[in-house]
């Protein structure tokens, strides 16, 4: 287990590996330089009271379980794996590369955003217990299914596509404008 306490984990030169075991920190997680690498090709955990913060550098997600208060990609790349991510808040994939693979991620936070400019999440699930997921600034794409547990996905004047199944399970998905399109390639 390597506890971080309060303090951000910055990844700035060299190579975090962590092929198993537990990563716990109440802040952030930082991969912000090109010399620095975050490898967890295992199956460990990570869980945080802050964000994954990756602009630069390699974030490698591999089999890991994360529970964190936000993912920005902002540069750098990002290779999702088999990861399964459960966030609390706001979810931005702006730029770098963003390799999806399979990795799964939740939503749990209600009044959150969520916005991916130059890929998609494969697996998308909303369960925020009553609260909003808004898409922001530009259309959604889930590579496979997107289930509605509970709380709403807010389309917020921007397109969706599901390129699998879309299963509302308890939750609902709210169409607020007109020009609003919902494509959904399996049921």
């Amino acid at each position: 287990t390597l506890d971080c306490g309060g303090n951000d984990l910055t990844i700035t030169n060299g190579t975090l590996d962590h092929n198993d075991g537990t990563i716990n920190n109440t802040a952030n997680l930082l991969v912000n330089a090109a010399g620095g690498v975050y490898d967890g090709t295992g199956a460990g955990t990570v869980t945080l009271g802050g964000s994954i913060q990756v602009s630069n550098g390699t974030y490698t997600a591999g089999g890991t379980t994360i529970t964190c208060v936000g993912l920005t990609h902002s540069g750098g790349t990002f290779n999702g794996n088999t990861a399964t991510i459960s966030s609390s808040g706001s979810v931005a994939v702006t730029a770098g590369t963003h390799n999806t693979n399979t990795y799964a991620l939740t939503m749990t936070g209600g009044g959150t955003n969520i916005r991916y400019d130059i890929s998609n999440p494969n697996n998308l699930t909303i369960n925020t217990g009553g609260g909003a997921v808004s898409i922001t600034d530009s259309a959604l794409t889930v590579g496979n299914d997107l289930d509605i547990q509970t709380g709403s996905l807010n389309l917020n004047g921007q397109n969706l596509t599901v390129n699998n199944d879309l299963t509302l399970n308890g939750g609902s998905l709210d169409v607020t404008a007109v020009n609003e399109t919902i494509t959904v390639d399996n049921n």
